[in-house]
């Protein structure tokens, strides 16, 4: 497999998939007077998380001056079948499951929703390569859309090694749950740029990982490498609802309740964090 280096994206011709992409997001993006500006994209990896799986977040943030609301489009691959979760901040910044529409194009599902604030979530599971203790997953982006600034973070998984992930990686800290999260910036993307992301490491230890954080230790937070803030990774995306929030159990961030039929739950069962405001758009948030 090639590992792509920043420096060596593909910015080839614009192939036929990417054309037909191209359109799909034109025309679904018609009616919002064509697709808001994305200044900042982050992919965030969370593997072996809640699933034997890769869970694949998109944080969206648009521009400050984007008209809202606004009609957002995004890829993800057609083989994962359906978002696992699409939602959007509320005023406050907490997340909320938001409808969304997918039509498939140039080989991609293409998701549009529609955002009232300038925040943005697009969550999905996409399967890990697994073999004996050697775990691989590549991420590709296809392009078709302009983007500020395209970011990865990856979360290391309770009881594996350090991960070697292509580009690699800016920056190192330890965040949400004590684990320990690994970001990049890869700069600006325009339309015709693609991107490549992959991600190797060793794991003996069997498990998931929302299993087994209360058997870890709780950790010291040393130092970050880099300057990302911490992450805001949504971890459920209840409908809006106006019911007071619940007593946490220990050792995990608040949630807030609602009907149970309109939830949905990303990783780490019934738990939702409180997003702190972005305190500087050109950090992780």
């Amino acid at each position: 497999m090639i590992f792509l280096r920043k420096e060596n994206w593909m910015r080839a011709s614009i192939p036929i998939a990417t054309v037909a992409l191209l359109c799909a997001l034109c025309t679904i993006g018609a009616d919002a007077q064509g697709q808001p500006e994305i200044a900042r994209l982050e992919v965030v990896f969370w593997p072996e998380f809640d699933r034997p799986d890769m869970l694949v977040i998109y944080r969206i943030y648009l521009s400050d001056t984007t008209d809202l609301p606004a009609l957002v489009s995004v890829p993800i691959p057609t083989e994962v079948g359906a978002p696992h979760a699409v939602a959007v901040a509320n005023n406050e910044g907490d997340m909320f499951i938001t409808p969304y529409t997918q039509q498939e194009a140039g080989g991609w599902l293409i998701i549009a929703l529609e955002a009232s604030t300038t925040e943005a979530r697009v969550e999905y599971y996409a399967e890990l390569d697994i073999e004996g203790s050697e775990r691989d997953f590549t991420f590709d982006w296809p392009g078709g859309l302009d983007v500020g600034d395209f970011r990865y973070e990856f979360q290391q998984p309770v009881g594996s090694e350090e991960p070697i992930i292509k580009p690699p990686p800016e920056g190192e800290y330890l965040g949400l749950y004590g684990l320990d999260y690994y970001w990049s910036s890869m700069g600006a993307l325009d339309a015709d740029s693609k991107a490549r992301i992959q991600i190797s490491y060793v794991r003996e230890q069997s498990g998931l990982t929302v299993d087994l954080l209360q058997q870890v230790p709780p950790r010291s937070r040393p130092e970050a490498t880099g300057t990302p803030d911490q992450p805001t990774a949504t971890t459920t995306l209840p409908t809006e609802t106006t019911e007071p929030e619940a007593t946490p159990a220990p050792g995990f961030p608040p949630f807030c309740p609602s009907a149970m039929a309109g939830m949905v739950l990303v990783p780490g069962a019934a738990l939702m964090l409180r997003r702190r405001k972005r305190r500087d758009a050109a950090k992780i948030g």
